[in-house]
């Protein structure tokens, strides 16, 4: 059985769907090994797309004694770190727009059916 893909943080993300199968994730990570010492065809990594909601971006400037220092590109580093541990490519988008949001949802519903897609982190921010 596989557990939420989740990244945490400060907020609360929801997890929109993730793969599991033909993805190849389980508990312990990819299933696959991406190095440049197999003998196996070069494979990219799936993706991860981690999507922040309206006003993220000024995480660490508005009210940090209320929603603390950290910013948006701290966030981003701890999901980048997170993914690197687990073979996987990050995709870290905010927008202030919900229209955006929603087309980046309907690009990772394609990229999953094409396998490309390991999940989808929506910290939807002012949208919760």
């Amino acid at each position: 059985s596989v557990g939420p893909f989740f990244f945490g943080w400060p907020h609360n993300p929801v997890v929109i769907f993730r793969a599991v199968g033909r993805a190849g994730l389980r508990q312990g990570g990819p299933c696959r090994r991406w190095s440049s010492w197999s003998t196996a065809p070069v494979t990219t990594p799936p993706s991860v797309f981690v999507l922040n909601g309206p006003n993220l971006n000024l995480l660490g400037t508005r009210e940090p004694a209320v929603y603390g220092p950290q910013t948006l590109a701290d966030v981003e580093r701890l999901c980048a770190e997170a993914c690197a541990r687990h073979g996987l490519a990050l995709q870290f988008r905010q927008s202030n727009h919900e229209g955006d949001l929603v087309d980046w949802i309907h690009e990772a519903g394609r990229l999953h059916a094409a396998g490309e897609l390991a999940g989808v982190v929506l910290n939807a921010a002012a949208y919760t």
